[in-house]
């Protein structure tokens, strides 16, 4: 039965007039639904809408389909593997009926009530974060049963943060770093006083799979064109920046954890190359200038744990100087990407979009620093030259 033919059943004139056909439009619906095997989310929608219409019905459209929701998701098979409920797409069908205010309950309901049956078939962490961030703290309960599951599930939900495109470990030692970082994430989890549910899925970064767990930022992702930088007060102070090695010790991917930051609000060219200034007069060449890679720090340029300020070793997150002068302050712009910070003598600088131009400028200021201190030095040789045959005349 398809899509069309489904709705011209429930819709025919012997199905209104209560024949045959009359009082089973709920089993109209749960044979569509038990013999096709690809559902298009948008019928959800539409499947709706027609129940809605038929006040006849005993049961309520949320009804039908909550109870029917194990034939639901089993119509959902995977196009790879028709042994598996592919889950993304479950999520999906739920997804579009909240998109729109006269289906968003029973979009809700859906997850709600059948939390218990959807957590054990989903099997990758994306689906994990998919779902527990579709709704929190509706109910206590539901949300203790989430942060179970997550946490019979949290080496999955470390692969999954190991699943970035530049990170390319083998599977051996791909289930290896998955259960170390299961652990850093249990230990920040505890520091922040937070829990699995709280965990925040940015997936905004193109070099990294970037997440929030309460106050710190945790960035997953493959190894940076360069580790060891020097050392600035004017680059934000990590808590953990380090390369994950394979069995011959090559990096293959890279972890950093930082203090959460406040959005920079309005900053104009001038400031970004003030900042860029400042760090270019210390030996250092910051080749990806832009507002998205700085923040406004919310406490003193210092990394934490537990709470308490932590004094990091700088060659244990990839420094090679401590800082060069005294920490920053709340409200003081930081540098917040790392990844692309060069000494000045680096052959193999990257240049990322209009960044150069900074370089141009500052090389431009130099060059006429340089024109006006020979100018200057001139005048006054010359003045002292004048000087001289004055009192020589006398």
């Amino acid at each position: 039965m398809n899509e069309r033919r489904l709705l011209r059943k429930i819709n025919s004139k012997n199905n209104r007039e209560g024949t045959s056909l009359g009082a089973n439009t709920i089993d109209i619906v749960i044979e569509f639904l038990t013999q096709n095997k690809l559902i298009k989310p948008n019928l959800a929608k539409r499947l709706y809408n027609k129940l809605l219409r038929k006040e006849s019905l005993v049961k309520t459209p949320q009804k039908i389909i909550s109870d029917n929701f194990e034939k639901i998701i089993n119509t959902f098979r995977d196009l790879s593997n028709d042994e598996k409920i592919d889950i993304g797409r479950v999520i999906e069908f739920c997804d579009t009926l909240i998109e729109r205010e006269d289906t968003k309950a029973i979009g809700k309901d859906l997850i709600i009530n059948n939390i218990d049956r959807i957590y054990p078939m989903i099997e990758n962490g994306e689906d994990l974060f998919r779902l527990v961030q579709f709704e929190k703290s509706l109910d206590k309960e539901i949300d203790d049963s989430k942060e179970n599951l997550l946490r019979s599930k949290k080496k999955e939900i470390a692969k999954y943060m190991l699943s970035h495109q530049d990170i390319h470990f083998s599977q051996e030692e791909k289930e290896e770093y998955a259960e170390t970082l299961s652990i850093m994430i249990d230990e920040l989890l505890e520091s922040e006083n937070c829990k699995y549910i709280d965990i925040i899925d940015f997936k905004n970064d193109s070099y990294s799979q970037v997440f929030q767990i309460g106050g710190k930022v945790l960035k997953v992702g493959g190894p940076r064109k360069t580790y060891e930088i020097l050392n600035h007060i004017r680059l934000l102070q990590p808590l953990t920046r380090t390369n994950l090695l394979d069995r011959e010790h090559n990096p293959k991917a890279y972890v950093e954890i930082q203090e959460l930051v406040d959005p920079p609000g309005e900053v104009s060219d001038d400031e970004l190359y003030e900042i860029y200034k400042e760090l270019r007069e210390d030996g250092i060449i910051w080749t990806d200038v832009k507002i998205p890679n700085i923040g406004r720090l919310k406490s003193n340029n210092i990394p934490t744990l537990n709470g308490r300020e932590m004094d990091v070793a700088p060659n244990s997150v990839g420094f090679v100087n401590g800082k060069n002068k005294d920490n920053l302050a709340a409200g003081d712009l930081v540098v917040i990407d790392l990844d692309f910070i060069y000494r000045e003598d680096d052959p193999n600088k990257e240049w990322i979009g209009h960044s150069e131009m900074f370089e141009k400028r500052y090389q431009q200021e130099k060059a006429e620093e340089v024109t006006k201190e020979y100018k200057e030095k001139q005048q006054e040789n010359s003045n002292k030259s004048e000087q001289q045959r004055k009192e020589e005349r006398h």
